[in-house]
């Protein structure tokens, strides 16, 4: 059952951070928190749960490796998030475009971007020398590896709010333990004492001895 909560604290999340049970064991609403699963009025799940069609869907987000082709025959390579990647292929057609899933985590595959023009020192140049060069040049050949999708626990807005929850759980305690403090008189729960075991004699006795 989805966890449903008031909190108006928590964050609102649009983009699927994990599965249902990951944002649930952070103590976090899922009402308001995406998560790879379907939308209902108290779970907000991920907006293309219903034209997905993933061996992995219902679980959590993957990172895959697409192929893009372009309507005037250019081609793109590169990695993104499932729920990035499904509604292109959706629109596609439309677009005139052909999307791809060629690969997933872990994954190696070559693409363009972008590298520095001097990794080293280059003593031709001045900015090097002063070191400050900022010179970057693009390549069609830089090999990437297809990262993994990071756990909800690593998510930097369900980390903070997790935090909220625990001081507040913690600052309950303390307040509950200041009450019975002054009421009782007590820091601690008071000992339940336990009355002596009766004493057993044994049986082999013998009489008058």
């Amino acid at each position: 059952m989805a966890l449903v909560t008031n909190e108006k604290e928590a964050p609102q999340i649009s983009t699927p951070v994990g599965s249902v049970k990951e944002v649930e064991d952070l103590g976090c609403p899922t009402r308001n928190i995406a998560t790879c699963s379907r939308h209902t009025q108290d779970n907000r799940g991920c907006a293309f749960f219903d034209i997905c069609d993933r061996e992995h869907r219902g679980t959590r987000p993957r990172f895959e490796v697409v192929r893009r082709i372009s309507g005037n025959g250019g081609i793109r390579v590169y990695h993104a998030e499932c729920f990035n990647v499904v509604p292109k292929e959706a629109t596609a057609s439309d677009n005139q475009e052909l999307y791809e899933v060629i690969g997933g985590e872990g994954d190696v595959y070559t693409g363009r971007g972008s590298v520095k023009k001097h990794p080293r020192r280059d003593p031709n140049c001045n900015d090097c020398s002063q070191g400050k060069c900022e010179a970057w040049v693009d390549k069609e050949d830089i090999e990437y590896i297809c990262p993994e999708f990071p756990p909800a626990a690593q998510h930097k807005e369900l980390i903070k709010f997790e935090r909220k929850n625990v001081a507040r759980r913690g600052s309950a305690i303390k307040q509950k333990a200041a009450v019975r403090t002054r009421l009782l008189g007590e820091d601690d729960a008071p000992e339940i004492h336990k009355a002596p075991a009766p004493e057993i004699k044994s049986r082999g006795a013998a009489k008058g001895s």
